[in-house]
């Protein structure tokens, strides 16, 4: 997830302090990504998540 959210990057140079602000959004939003991801594995079943769980 982290990866994804560098595309502003992409369209124009950020300075160190936004670059550090985009570094601190990627992780927290992968976390939390992650986070739900492993609820979910304990929560749904197979057939509801369409993967093994």
């Amino acid at each position: 997830m982290p990866r994804s959210c560098w595309a502003p990057w992409l369209s124009q140079p950020l300075n160190d302090e936004q670059t550090a602000q985009l570094d601190h959004f990627a992780k927290r939003i992968g976390l939390a990504f992650q986070v739900v991801d492993d609820i979910l594995d304990c929560e749904a079943d197979t057939a509801t998540l369409g993967k093994t769980a």
